[in-house]
C-alpha cells in the first residue's frame, strides 16, 4: 500500500511539475549536497561518451543545465581544462559542490546560478555548448519544449541532451514515474533547421536500456 501511495505521489508531482521543488529543497529531505564529496573524476560510460562528442567542437565554454553535484562538469574539466564550465541547477547547495569539484581538478568555473531548464538564467549566446544529462525525464511535455528552446538560445554552437526518448509517442508519457519524451520529434518541431545526430545511451540498465538516447544538435 505504501509503495502505491509513493508512486501516486510521484506521478502527481511529475505531471504537475511539482517535482522541481524536490530538487530545490532535497538537501532537507535526503541530506544531498550537505558535504562536499571527495573529488573523484567519474568514469561512467555515458559521461565519457558525452565528453567524446564534445571534443571535436573544442568549446571554449560549456554550461550544464541541471548540473547537480558536478559529476559531468568535473569530468569535463579534467579532459578540457581550457573550457570555462558553468552550471544551472535548482539547488544552490548542488552548485556550490559542483564549483568545488571543477576547481579541484584544475578546471575553470564560469557562472553557477540557480534556475530551471525551462527558464535558463543566462544571456542569449552566453556559451558555446549547452548540455543536459538526465534532466528531461523530470520535465513536463510543455517544459521539455521550453528547455530545448532555452538551450538553443544560450548556446552558440551546439546542444547535447541525454535522456529517455521514444519518437513513437505522440506526446510525452510517464513510464515508471519518469517522463519519456519524443525528443527527436520535439527537436524537429522546435529547431527544424538544426542537424541532429542521435545514438543509443551507453547505459543499458533498466529504462536506460529501453529508452536512453544521446542527442547532439548543431547548426
Amino acid at each position: 500500500q505504501m509503495a502505491r501511495l509513493r508512486m501516486l505521489a510521484r506521478t502527481i508531482a511529475f505531471r504537475t511539475g511539482l517535482i522541481r521543488y524536490f530538487g530545490q529543497w532535497r538537501h532537507f529531505v535526503d541530506g544531498s549536497y550537505r558535504a562536499v564529496p571527495d573529488v573523484i573524476v567519474s568514469d561512467d560510460p555515458h559521461r565519457l561518451r558525452l565528453a567524446e562528442l564534445l571534443a571535436p567542437l573544442e568549446p571554449e565554454s560549456c554550461c550544464e543545465i541541471g548540473c547537480s553535484e558536478g559529476a559531468n562538469l568535473s569530468m569535463l574539466a579534467s579532459r578540457h581544462p581550457a573550457c570555462v564550465l558553468s552550471g544551472i541547477d535548482l539547488n544552490r547547495h548542488a552548485l556550490r559542490v559542483a564549483a568545488h569539484r571543477v576547481r579541484a581538478v584544475g578546471g575553470s568555473v564560469g557562472v553557477m546560478r540557480r534556475g530551471a531548464a525551462s527558464h535558463v538564467p543566462l544571456a542569449t549566446g552566453a556559451v558555446d555548448v549547452a548540455l543536459s544529462d538526465a534532466v528531461f525525464m523530470y520535465l513536463t511535455p510543455a517544459n521539455a519544449r521550453l528547455a530545448v528552446r532555452e538551450m538553443r538560445r544560450v548556446a552558440r554552437r551546439a546542444i547535447f541532451i541525454h535522456t529517455f526518448s521514444d519518437d513513437g509517442l505522440a506526446e510525452g508519457q510517464l513510464v515508471d514515474g519518469n517522463w519519456v519524451h519524443p525528443v527527436g520529434r520535439i527537436l524537429a518541431e522546435v529547431l527544424p533547421s538544426a542537424r541532429v545526430h542521435r545514438e543509443r545511451s551507453p547505459l543499458v540498465v533498466g529504462r536506460w536500456g529501453q529508452f536512453g538516447t544521446i542527442f547532439e544538435v548543431t547548426w
